[in-house]
């Protein structure tokens, strides 16, 4: 036989169904003693829950949730005038225009859609101009579009030869055709946006500050009433380069082209340093990030060249401006 084990165990002693019942109708049923002082309670604070992941703000652009796209809080503004889009005091009036401006706009106006469509170096219209390559460039993506066949990107092309012409441009700026990395130490994010190059100062040797971003795009893209994700990341990369970097502003802005064949848009964003705060720490924020977008250009219609090149024109006597609070930072 072996030895019976015995445990002693404490049996805790619950109160009766009766003293519980008269405990909760008469308080003096309560001893003294079970009365513990009072203590402050703590309410557990929130976490806080970020509107998006850090890692998700440049990177997999594409597939941007609807909840990125709420945070970024965008007030979209479309078929904007240039005068609207820049300010009218970057578009000089008919009196204050000097020879080389008015001399670029009518050449880059006075040839017709047939001129254009039919281009030949050896006419009238096109010997003398100083943007016939522009219009050869233009009349050459007629022709692939007429075909049906793939559309190479000449946004880099047209914007060079728009702008090297006039001082303004050829002494400040340079355009880029490739893609643009970037190393955004706040926001925790590594990586490289592809499109198709863009425009920076000249004395940005490395590369660093994109002023106006060349953003991708396709025929239904382009057609959209709305945004796409790569227009917006485009519009937002000189910004958010800017605030990563340091530099301080009451607003930032920046700027990206479009281009689909001959047809172009401007895409203007601006936002408050508060609003960079917000999205770097995933808080939901007030401050607008407001988007301004003009019409679809088609350069083959002379009154669209024209308002064309005044947008691009004050956009390049903005940005000359814009440029003078970031060089430190070169």
């Amino acid at each position: 036989m072996q030895p019976s084990v015995q445990t002693n165990l404490e049996t805790s002693k619950q109160p009766s169904v009766e003293a519980t019942q008269t405990s909760a109708i008469n308080p003096s049923a309560i001893h003294p003693s079970t009365i513990h002082p009072m203590q402050p309670i703590q309410t557990p604070q929130p976490a806080i829950r970020r509107t998006y992941p850090s890692w998700l703000f440049f990177q997999r652009i594409s597939r941007w949730s609807t909840e990125q796209l709420d945070a970024l809080n965008i007030s979209q503004h479309d078929m904007i005038t240039p005068r609207v889009l820049i300010g009218e005091e970057y578009i000089p009036t008919r009196r204050d225009r000097d020879a080389v401006y008015t001399n670029l706009l009518r050449a880059f106006t006075e040839p017709s859609e047939f001129d254009i469509v039919g281009y030949d170096p050896a006419s009238t219209m096109m010997r003398n101009n100083q943007l016939r390559h522009t219009f050869q460039l233009l009349g050459m993506i007629f022709d692939i579009i007429f075909k049906n066949e793939p559309l190479p990107c000449t946004v880099d092309m047209l914007i060079s030869q728009l702008g090297m012409p006039f001082a303004l441009f050829r002494d400040n700026f340079i355009v880029d055709r490739e893609d643009i990395p970037f190393h955004l130490l706040k926001f925790n994010m590594r990586g490289t946006l592809h499109c198709n190059g863009g425009i920076y100062h000249h004395t940005d040797r490395k590369r660093r500050f994109p002023l106006v971003v060349f953003a991708h795009t396709t025929k239904t893209h382009h057609r959209l009433p709305h945004p796409t994700n790569h227009e917006l990341a485009s519009t937002l990369l000189p910004m958010t380069t800017e605030y990563d970097h340091g530099l301080t502003r009451p607003k930032y802005t920046g700027f990206s082209i479009s281009a689909h064949g001959t047809e172009y848009r401007i895409t203007r964003a601006d936002a408050s340093h508060t609003y960079f705060e917000d999205l770097r720490h995933g808080r939901l924020t007030r401050e607008k990030l407001i988007v301004l977008r003009t019409v679809k250009y088609n350069l083959l219609w002379r009154e669209d060249r024209e308002e064309f090149f005044e947008a691009f024109y004050a956009m390049c006597g903005f940005l000359g401006g814009y440029w003078g609070g970031k060089k430190s930072l070169v």
